[in-house]
């Protein structure tokens, strides 16, 4: 039998006990990490098909230590150009977008944008990723980049007389997507017009616009190829994409977590991107095939024509940015020996 005093020294030390362990944290359920994936591209597009299977890929290969809540079109507020920053400042943990809607951040990464300067989105993707290391991550040290990469082939849908020649295209009017395109139409004496995207079709359906640039896949969504009547592959101008962290989200994740994140960034991922935009160009080309429109494919002659032409944009490039500090001319140089580099890898693939 106990006595009295024994009785109140256990109900002494149970009540420690107990307090302790009140004051311990919790232990959560499950040490998954959930990070909000915000974007600008709709649900039902391709490019969002293609992020959604890469999170799929990185929650399955962390065990389930990771999981991604999807937003696509702007569901957690904002506009395109405010991703990066929602990003940088922790709004958000991952997004898809594009560098060039913020202007004046990443001069250097313009180089990969320069007319003329690249070709497929397989160079491109890659050639761009060797550039980031070398010359770019300073410019992105604000957030954990896991990969960048190009879209496809960018084409020329035009309404009205088909583009074959430089002639063609003399004071045509064509929507431009970014400032340096904007200055390659120029040079290349065709005439300028912005539009934002709510318009884009209906521009050229009025005739507003004659030309727009855009891959397949993008068109063939916003349905300018079934606006158009002919369509010109150029291959001459690439806009950059990215996926990126908030560095602090980045730190946070689970050993399992941030192995798979690591697992499918840059070189490997960027492969993976390009050839998916491939593939999602695809359905784009058989639609026009579909509605009759000629498809027409500069040959490398004409194509250097143009580029020509267009080569005081890429002069007036490297004097800016060489005034701004810039290694600009290196640059150049080292990306067209990186294009190379990657074309030759390119081709050596479809041989296989």
């Amino acid at each position: 039998m106990q006595t009295p005093n024994a009785v109140r020294r256990l109900t002494v030390s149970a009540a420690v006990v107990a307090a302790a362990a009140l004051l311990q944290p919790v232990a959560p359920a499950s040490a998954q990490q959930v990070l909000r994936f915000h974007t600008f591209v709709p649900p039902v597009s391709a490019s969002f098909k293609n992020v959604s299977a890469w999170a799929k890929m990185v929650e399955k290969e962390s065990g389930g230590a990771v999981k991604f809540q999807m937003y696509p079109s702007m569901q957690l507020g904002g506009k395109p150009p405010d991703l990066y920053t929602q990003t940088k400042d922790g709004v958000v943990d991952i997004t898809y977008t594009i560098p060039g809607y913020s202007p004046g951040v990443f001069p250097r990464s313009e180089v990969i944008e320069l007319p003329f300067i690249c070709s497929t989105t397989y160079v491109c993707s890659l050639a761009f990723t060797e550039l980031y290391f070398k010359y770019f991550v300073e410019e992105y040290k604000d957030v954990h980049p896991i990969v960048f990469w190009t879209p496809g082939e960018q084409v020329l849908h035009v309404k009205g007389k088909p583009i074959r020649t430089l002639e063609d295209l003399h004071n045509r009017k064509v929507r431009i997507p970014s400032r340096l395109v904007g200055e390659m139409l120029k040079e290349l004496g065709a005439v300028p017009v912005g539009i934002t995207g709510a318009n884009i079709t209906e521009a050229m359906l009025r005739g507003v616009v004659e030309v727009m640039t855009f891959p397949w896949s993008i068109a063939r969504a916003n349905k300018v190829i079934d606006a158009a009547e002919s369509h010109t592959v150029a291959l001459s101008h690439e806009v950059i994409l990215i996926m990126a962290m908030n560095k602090k989200s980045y730190e946070r994740l689970p050993p399992a977590a941030r192995k798979a994140v690591d697992n499918n960034s840059h070189y490997p991922t960027a492969r993976w991107f390009a050839t998916q935009w491939v593939k999602d160009d695809q359905p784009g080309v058989q639609r026009a095939k579909k509605l009759g429109h000629e498809i027409i494919r500069l040959s490398d002659a004409e194509r250097a024509r143009w580029r020509e032409k267009s080569e005081p944009v890429v002069r007036q490039w490297i004097a800016q940015m060489t005034k701004a500090g810039h290694p600009a001319k290196e640059m150049v140089a080292e990306t067209r020996r990186l294009v190379a580099k990657y074309e030759k890898e390119e081709m050596e693939m479809k041989k296989k």
